[in-house]
């Protein structure tokens, strides 16, 4: 499994061999999928990205389709933007997500099943894309990320965690209503 230092320290030695256990992967995975909201999200995000598969994917539109998402799974209200990607994570907190990135949580193949995956600006100079400068957002499906179409590889693994720092791991409070 491939570590990532996204903020930055990995000549700190932060991130470098911190991976959940087992056992916490099962926790996390137990808290999130079969969770309502969870669902919900994972079945709107996937007739979205499947609209976007379909039309053209990938167009620079990551953040309006997860905010579609939510809006579809009954989470948001529509009409509400919750501004560019880099930027989401206080308007998911203000909806009932809790950002669970940590030491042992710092990629996204450690996230959870139905966790949203926030990215920050680009770290240097020479990241393509829009995502070096308004961020990246994407939801973990099972084998697939799910945003403005559906991608077999997480944004990391196409541009590089320097182009696409993960800045949160969003899951769903268990008191959260949907």
């Amino acid at each position: 499994s491939r570590n990532y230092c996204p903020d930055g320290q990995c000549d700190r030695g932060a991130g470098r061999g911190l991976t959940p256990s087992s056992q916490e992967m099962l926790e996390l995975a137990r808290a999130t999928t079969g969770n309502v909201c969870t669902d919900k999200l994972l079945k709107a995000m996937r007739q979205k990205a499947g609209e976007y598969d379909k039309k053209g994917p990938f167009g620079g539109a990551c953040a309006r389709a997860v905010r579609t998402g939510l809006e579809n799974a009954g989470i948001h209200k529509r009409g509400g933007g919750l501004g560019d990607a880099k930027d989401m994570g206080p308007g998911l907190e203000k909806l009932g997500f809790q950002n669970i990135r940590s030491s042992k949580i710092n990629s996204p193949e450690q996230a959870p099943v139905g966790a949203i995956l926030v990215y920050g600006k680009a770290l240097r100079p020479g990241c393509k894309g829009q995502g070096s400068t308004f961020g990246h957002v994407e939801v973990k499906d099972f084998n697939t990320f799910l945003y403005d179409g559906t991608a077999h590889r997480d944004i990391q693994k196409i541009f590089g965690a320097a182009c696409r720092p993960l800045i949160g791991v969003y899951v769903p409070r268990k008191e959260m209503k949907c």
